[in-house]
């Protein structure tokens, strides 16, 4: 009878190693976490530091503390809220946190930025340089002006422009870039698509060519819509051989070319190296007539 007693167990502790806990608790470190949820509340609460991690909660996130070293991120309520002192991905800012926006992010030129009732920035007390200079002191100043500043291309591309100002290539495709106004976004043909950023003040974009002259319109954008004067540029997208750009390659364009021998004439240099030789004079003739 002894024996067999110390095989009983209640019934209620058999329930619990059969149907364990549905909250998991986790943290983790180097070697080990721990994630605690709760009665299918679908939040986190996060605390990180460099050896460990704690998520959990019972809400969405709204709020995040952080410090040298560790992140807390937490909250019980159904997003951001604006008003909070926290900016939320929807907001550009949030009572004093002007999340690094200044007005010169916005495309101005000086003045201070502020966060709005609605939490978006607000560019009333922000100003742009009247353009041609103050003239003297008399008058006050005048208006500011209203766009920004001209988004440009690079000197460098300079070098591959005809005699009539075109830019010249014996591809599909041509890479333009310049500088722009900080912060703002620069538009190729009215779109943003394809428009890479390198630096703060710079952008570059590769554009796709039809046969013939492509009139290419480039503005900057500031994030409250104003645009700015724009620039155009024509590429000629032209055959190998092609000197003239009259889609025949014949006599007439082996002339121009043994004209521009030596030289960096970008109407004749096919292989875009910087010169004019026998390289592109071959690459004319394998395409002779085609």
């Amino acid at each position: 009878m002894h024996m067999k007693n110390r095989f009983l167990y209640p019934l209620s502790l058999l329930v619990l190693l059969t149907f364990p806990l549905m909250s998991v608790r986790a943290t983790s470190s180097t070697n080990f976490e721990i994630e605690p949820t709760t009665d299918g509340t679908s939040a986190t609460h996060t605390s990180t530091s460099a050896s460990f991690s704690v998520d959990g909660a019972i809400g969405s996130i709204s709020g995040r503390g952080t410090s040298a070293s560790f992140i807390i991120e937490s909250g019980a309520s159904s997003g951001g809220v604006c008003g909070d002192g926290f900016v939320d991905p929807d907001e550009d800012c949030d009572s004093g946190d002007m999340n690094g926006g200044t007005c010169d992010s916005e495309g101005f030129d000086s003045g201070t930025l502020t966060c709005d009732v609605d939490c978006t920035y607000d560019t009333s007390d922000c100003e742009e340089d009247e353009d041609g200079g103050g003239g003297g002191g008399s008058g006050g100043g005048g208006v500011a002006s209203s766009t920004l500043t001209t988004p440009t291309l690079s000197s460098s591309l300079n070098a591959d422009k005809s005699d009539e100002g075109k830019l010249i290539s014996f591809d599909n495709t041509v890479l333009l870039y310049g500088s722009r106004s900080s912060g703002s976004t620069v538009l190729v043909n009215g779109s943003s698509e394809g428009v890479t950023y390198p630096t703060s003040t710079s952008w570059q974009a590769i554009v796709i060519l039809v046969d013939g002259d492509n009139s290419i319109r480039i503005v900057a954008k500031s994030s409250s819509g104003r645009e700015s004067t724009p620039t155009t540029v024509v590429v000629s997208a032209r055959d190998v051989g092609d000197v003239n750009g009259d889609s025949e390659i014949d006599d007439y364009d082996l002339s121009l070319l043994v004209h521009g021998w030596n030289s960096g004439d970008p109407e004749s240099d096919f292989n875009e190296d910087g010169m004019v030789n026998d390289y592109d004079f071959s690459m004319l003739v394998s395409r002779w007539l085609v």
